[in-house]
């Protein structure tokens, strides 16, 4: 079952918008290896992940679903939710499966694959962290991959301003030219995320309660204008 970034009509999206970049065929899109694949952007299913584990949910024999509708549906019944907070979660969920959260990378070997690199430590899916690596040419191994290579090639022999325009990247930028000043979707250094079973068993009510106001009043928001404007961008 193909998910919502690599579906048909994902990939007729990205042979329309990525045509004169990378390939107007739409089955160049399939995501086989030095072929291109469906990228989302910002994750519903990473963050909510962190909600659940900072929240009363993460107790006893609590099993995490692997379905984003169910996690949302168990976000609903958490005690230190607020209407407020549903609202954005529902918003988020619907703005994450659009084509304005979607776009385009090669699909290479796992060691080098950059939508794989990308959900891993230290990036943990948060895009300002891993294209701002990707822009100092880090990690360097994945420029090393012929594959890679090529990809990064067609912009402008990797140009990043070239990069972020001709992914329609600039809504997750501060600054208009550069391109160096992101809006803050990862966590404060200060933060400790729960990106885990055995983190999120450490910590304490504070730290579960500052995790839950960062994902609810910061990343939820800045995710949700970030994804509406690109959808503007993209119109």
């Amino acid at each position: 079952m193909n998910t919502p970034d690599r579906t048909k009509e994902a990939r007729e999206f990205y042979a329309q918008r990525w045509g004169s970049v990378l390939s107007d065929n739409s089955n160049d899109y399939n995501g086989k290896t030095g072929k291109y694949g469906g990228e989302t952007i910002i994750t519903f299913r990473t963050m909510s992940g962190f909600f659940i584990r900072a929240s009363s949910l993460f107790k006893g024999t609590y099993k995490m679903p692997d379905s984003i509708c169910a996690r949302l549906n168990d976000i609903k019944t958490c005690e230190e939710i607020t209407s407020a907070d549903i609202e954005r979660f529902e918003k988020f969920m619907q703005c994450y499966t659009s084509f304005a959260n979607f776009m385009p990378l090669i699909t290479t070997n796992p060691s080098a694959s950059l939508n794989m690199i990308k959900g891993r430590a230290p990036y943990h899916d948060f895009p300002d962290l891993f294209y701002t690596d990707l822009r100092n040419k880090k990690p360097a191994h994945i420029f090393e991959n012929t594959d890679n290579a090529n990809y990064f090639k067609r912009f402008d022999n990797w140009n990043w301003q070239v990069f972020v325009k001709d992914n329609f990247l600039q809504p997750f930028f501060e600054d208009d030219g550069e391109f160096t000043v992101w809006k803050k979707l990862s966590p404060p250094s200060d933060l400790i995320m729960p990106y885990n079973k055995n983190i999120a068993k450490r910590l304490d009510d504070t730290q579960r309660l500052a995790c839950r106001d960062y994902i609810c009043k910061t990343f939820l928001p800045m995710a949700i204008e970030i994804i509406e404007a690109r959808a503007a961008l993209l119109t």
